[in-house]
């Protein structure tokens, strides 16, 4: 019975010994130049959950002992773009062929002269080409061996050009700053902080200079003249205090004002079209509705378009041909706006200046006001109301209809206007408490402020920018 027990023990701790044999196999790696598909010496073959690495021979090759199973293998060489895969490891070994292509990767960042990322960057080295995502980042690969020169650039911004990059067998680094081209004047509502306006001032759009007072009475919703000679906006009664709006052209150094309504009109927000011989505007009479006029520059042949809402704020196409305004399109919650409530649902609509083809053009279940079109012609921004005292600036793709917001500080961020090259959208934001003028880019980021005056309120209206 003693000897029978030893045998069997004995073939126990034979099986046992076969069992841990077969917990391993055998990676074998054959690594290969892509442009050649020959054998890469040198590379580095490293599983890094199990700690193990090999390094190619001669051929290629290289061998790795691992645990059955799941695998995830990194390779890297000097001179060659990083390449991985997972594998799974059997008992009677595996091989794989692993491919790598000459050159490195070069990465980055582009920011602007004020520390921002920027997006939608294009970035050149050579041949290559790539645009920077969110973070204004980039990769550009795989980039051979040589010197090269380097180009960032986005409309709106200086180019930056570097010669004489030179790029070797590791990966490379390249951080570059861009300037935010800005230039034009920017007519704004001045009113202290919560209150009724006091005034139209101008500032430079780069934030330079002194602000220099235009009026000093109830005046509203500025918009400049093509041209850049004239201002239109919208004052109250005769010296502008009290009685109903009406609407006034002056001279942008602000002589010269003039009222081109009737006496016993109500008009509001005006905006100059842009072959500079119409002015649009919003007209209602006592216990009517509100509704879409335009007229002659000269106050002369008055007629309507459609009706819109009280806060209509109509915009034109940059042909003069359509007017983009403001109008509800059924009843819903109550929000506050300009020290009134507003029944949602306020939508953007689109008309014909014959008053033909009207169409809605935002379907939200938010309020969409105070629309303003891009110099081109292809896309609207407008202020979201997504609460009381909350809202964003947006802009619609008037091709693919698809919606992006552009804002992103906190409060109320709306009143946007475009600068006249269309890259770079201005707008009004409490976020510091009383209204500030701030800047984006169009397709959003590099938000920054052109100017802040604690306690003042500075509120912007469409066709506010001036080359």
């Amino acid at each position: 019975m003693i000897g029978l027990s030893f045998v069997i023990g004995c073939g126990e701790d034979e099986e046992l010994t076969k069992e841990e044999k077969n917990t391993n196999g055998v990676l074998t790696c054959i690594v290969k130049n892509a442009s050649t598909e020959k054998g890469v010496e040198g590379a580095l073959v490293v599983v890094e959950e199990e700690g193990a690495s090999a390094t190619t021979d001669a051929t290629g090759r290289a061998a790795l002992e691992l645990p059955l199973g799941k695998h995830d293998i990194k390779v890297t060489a000097k001179g060659y773009i990083e390449a991985g895969q997972t594998v799974t490891i059997r008992p009677e070994g595996i091989k794989v062929n692993i491919i790598l292509t000459p050159g490195v990767r070069v990465k980055g960042v582009v920011t602007s002269d004020v520390g921002n990322p920027i997006a939608g960057v294009r970035v050149t080295l050579g041949n290559y080409s790539r645009f920077t995502d969110n973070l204004g980042l980039f990769t550009l690969s795989p980039i051979l061996p040589g010197t090269y020169r380097f180009i960032a650039e986005k409309p709106g911004y200086e180019k930056a050009t570097r010669d004489g990059v030179s790029i070797g067998t590791d990966e490379a680094n390249i951080d570059i700053s861009l300037t935010r081209h800005v230039s034009g004047r920017i007519i704004f509502e001045k009113g202290l902080r919560g209150k009724t306006s006091f005034g139209i001032s101008v500032v430079n759009a780069d934030g330079t200079g002194i602000v220099k007072e235009l009026t000093n009475a109830a005046d509203k919703f500025p918009s400049w003249s093509p041209d850049s000679s004239q201002i239109v906006f919208q004052g109250k009664g005769q010296g502008r205090e009290g009685g109903a709006w009406k609407i006034y052209t002056m001279n942008a150094n602000g002589i010269g004002i003039r009222n081109i309504s009737p006496n016993t009109d109500n008009d509001t927000t005006p905006a100059w079209s842009p072959d500079g011989t119409m002015i649009a505007f919003v007209h209602w009479e006592i216990l009517g509705e509100p509704a879409i006029y335009v007229m002659d520059v000269n106050g002369g042949i008055r007629r309507r378009i459609t009706d819109c809402d009280e806060e209509g704020a109509p915009t034109w196409s940059p042909d003069s041909s359509k007017i983009a305004f403001v109008k509800k399109s059924k009843s819903g919650e109550e929000i506050e706006f300009e020290e009134e409530v507003v029944k949602a649902n306020l939508d953007i609509y689109v008309v014909n200046i014959d008053g033909e083809n009207e169409a809605q053009l935002t379907k939200g279940k938010k309020n969409e006001i105070l629309p303003a079109w891009s110099p081109d012609g292809s896309k609207l921004s407008y202020t979201t109301l997504a609460g009381s005292g909350i809202a964003d600036v947006y802009v619609v793709d008037l091709y693919s209809g698809q919606s992006e917001r552009v804002s992103s500080g906190p409060g109320f961020n709306g009143y946007s206007c475009w600068s006249p090259d269309g890259t770079k959208i201005a707008f009004s934001s409490n976020r510091n408490g009383s209204f500030g003028i701030y800047m984006v880019d169009a397709d959003g980021g590099n938000e920054t402020v052109v100017y802040d005056n604690p306690g003042e309120d500075e509120l912007l209206s469409q066709g506010c920018w001036a080359k």
